[in-house]
């Protein structure tokens, strides 16, 4: 009986201990975050609220499908994009010997090989 008794009071002493280094844990990281002086949005300190790391995140933009109609000499081209980095292409007029077109993003150009093309809307 007195090996049982022995065993559980074992165990209880284990579990407090183990209680007390979780709890001085939690309380030295709390006093480490405190020391290093990180200051806590929305409590009422202008200092703190008007710096830009308490400025609220801006939300992502919602991506815009667009459609441009371009002249290419002969050649009408519709340039629709539906998706971001995705762009097609509708062609109206006469094609001979294939056809190549280039799109300048930063210049927002449209070239059929060297020459550049005409924004109709």
């Amino acid at each position: 009986m007195n090996a049982i008794r022995a065993g559980l009071l074992a165990m209880l002493c284990a579990l407090a201990f183990a209680y007390a280094l979780m709890d001085s844990i939690h309380i030295a990281r709390a006093d480490t975050a405190s020391q290093q002086g990180e200051p806590v949005c929305g409590m009422g300190n202008d200092d703190i609220d008007d710096s830009p790391r308490c400025a609220p995140k801006p939300t992502p933009v919602r991506y815009r499908p667009w459609q441009e109609v371009w002249q290419c000499n002969d050649l009408r081209v519709t340039v629709t994009s539906n998706a971001p980095g995705m762009v097609n292409y509708d062609i109206a007029g006469s094609i001979w010997g294939g056809i190549n077109f280039t799109f300048d993003g930063p210049h927002h150009q449209l070239y059929k090989g060297a020459w550049p093309c005409t924004l109709l809307r």
